[in-house]
């Protein structure tokens, strides 16, 4: 109970910079890349010709269903139920679309303020809903009703929540894999976790700084030794890495890129 009561306090902090009010609706502008509206479970519904004040109404009928939504190009409102919150932003994606995307989500939590508690200094800092884990960093996992996110959609969330915010890594050790795991099953995550590397050449995976993923941390699933350059259920090519809590043995293995699962933000 006291966490739910700790979450409802980060998602009804205050909306920040940013918030926009369209007729009377509150939002705040989101950037969002192409991938953002291709993950499986996410529904738009379009409507021709609207204006973004027209599209803000249609979202007043039912916010928590349709929380963010989008006016393009073509003057279409999008409306969906994608979750992203204030300050999500994948301008550095790949195909970024032009359309103006709005979001009625809350941040989880005052980064203005957080920052500022920083000394401006973002490094070094482990402001909540972060929490720094003994031997694991400075770290914020999705759960409950976080949604599932591909790998790119993921990586931009994690950025989005902090200036140097970003996925899991663990550049040039080995993950301490027993006190990750405890912190992932306290938080309640049963299922596989995104890290932050992906693969840079055939069965080859490195972090974001570009160095290797050590080898001590793959796991294997069942008896195949990861990374196995397919995903499951099998196919290929799988290009990202996770941490293997509902097949494997809770360390790392490769998977899909666009198959949404958990994920694990990291301030180094």
């Amino acid at each position: 109970m006291k966490m739910l009561t700790y979450l409802a306090s980060c998602l009804m902090a205050a909306s920040g910079a940013g918030a926009l009010m369209l007729g009377a609706l509150k939002a705040s502008r989101i950037t969002v890349g192409a991938f953002d509206f291709n993950y499986n479970g996410l529904q738009v519904t379009k409507y021709n010709k609207s204006t973004t004040v027209q599209c803000a109404t249609r979202v007043l009928a039912n916010v928590n269903a349709t929380p963010v939504f989008c006016v393009t190009s073509a003057q279409e409102c999008w409306l969906t139920n994608a979750t992203f919150p204030a300050g999500y932003d994948n301008s550095s994606a790949a195909g970024a679309l032009p359309h103006k995307c709005y979001t009625t989500i809350k941040p989880l939590f005052d980064k203005a303020a957080a920052l500022a508690a920083c000394g401006g200094n973002p490094s070094g800092c482990c402001p909540a809903p972060f929490e720094n884990v003994t031997n694991v960093g400075c770290v914020f996992t999705s759960f409950w009703f976080f949604p599932m996110l591909p790998f790119d959609v993921a990586r931009a969330f994690c950025k989005g929540m902090w200036p140097t915010g970003d996925l899991y890594s663990r550049p040039g050790g080995t993950i301490d894999f027993t006190a990750l795991n405890t912190y992932l099953d306290r938080m309640g995550v049963v299922l596989d976790v995104w890290v932050g590397a992906t693969m840079v050449g055939v069965g080859q995976f490195a972090w974001p700084d570009g160095s290797a993923v050590g080898s001590s941390n793959y796991g294997s699933v069942l008896i195949v030794p990861q990374p196995d350059l397919t995903g499951f259920p099998a196919g290929g090519p799988a290009g990202c890495l996770l941490v293997m809590r509902t097949y494997g043995n809770q360390k790392l293995g490769d998977d899909y890129c666009i198959k949404p699962v958990n994920y694990l933000c990291h301030i180094p």
